[in-house]
């Protein structure tokens, strides 16, 4: 079971390493496109 749960581990640390890489490319993607700030990092329109 420990071997189970290690190599979910390894794999959640993975999966989250790659979400955060594609994170990154897009806002630069945004940014380079736009020249605004990021929607991500936009205050929704309501504040």
């Amino acid at each position: 079971m420990s071997d189970v749960i290690a190599r979910q581990d390894r794999e959640i640390d993975r999966l989250t390493a790659r979400v955060q890489m594609l994170m990154n490319r897009e806002a630069e993607r945004e940014a380079d496109s736009s020249g605004t700030i990021p929607l991500a990092d936009q205050k929704p329109p309501h504040w």
